[in-house]
């Protein structure tokens, strides 16, 4: 639900989308894009190589896109996952907040931003005090590979992260993991190309 007091940022983002679909850089959705069968079965083969079994799969396929209809819509045309993805961040976000930090949020207008890469943008309303918070397309999902990887090294010293914590130490455990230091180094190695708007976070869940 839009509020009375970000009229002029809720104005100023559908301008700014407007403008964003002629760019080549933009990453909207293709709306008649359908995905093939060989993908559907990918991606299911990837979950059951993970443990998962097929009645899990289903269930988290189906609560996957109930989520993407009821997510709020902030950028039409931007993948539905990725609004998703914003309304848990918001709502955590908000959640943390006093009532005046709240009252104060309000005059903010978050939402996904057409660019593909992991950002985090602020833009100010001129003459206003309200603001838009973008996030970019691929945000949470670098957010996640990062998860993944922190919480995989923390693993190799599992009771020594706090004031034990051996910096040492956990630099050798990783040298007896190559597969971990790869799985570092193939995310910080990530990139975007932009010819073909697809990204190159080829790095495993």
């Amino acid at each position: 639900m839009e509020h009375s007091n970000k009229v002029a940022a809720v104005d100023l983002w559908k301008q700014m989308l407007d403008r964003a679909r002629k760019n080549d850089w933009s990453a909207f959705d293709d709306p008649d894009y359908l995905p093939s069968d060989t993908e559907r079965a990918a991606r299911v083969e990837a979950f059951q190589a993970a443990g998962w079994r097929a009645d899990e799969i289903a269930a988290m396929q189906g609560r996957t896109h109930e989520r993407a209809l009821d997510a709020p819509v902030t950028s039409p045309g931007v993948s539905r996952h990725s609004e998703v993805m914003l309304a848990r961040v918001v709502d955590a976000l908000l959640s943390g907040l006093s009532p005046a930090q709240h009252a104060v949020a309000q005059s903010a207008h978050f939402v996904v931003e057409p660019k593909s890469g992991p950002l985090i943008s602020k833009i100010n309303v001129v003459m206003t005090d309200q603001s838009i918070i973008a996030m970019g397309t691929h945000f949470t999902r670098f957010c996640g590979l990062v998860a993944r990887a922190y919480v995989r090294t923390c693993n190799l010293l599992p009771f020594e992260t706090g004031i034990g914590f051996n910096e040492n130490g956990l630099r050798q455990q990783l040298r007896r993991r190559p597969d971990l230091v790869r799985y570092w180094w193939r995310i910080f190695t990530s990139t975007w190309d932009y010819t073909s708007r697809r990204s190159t976070f080829a790095v495993p869940l």
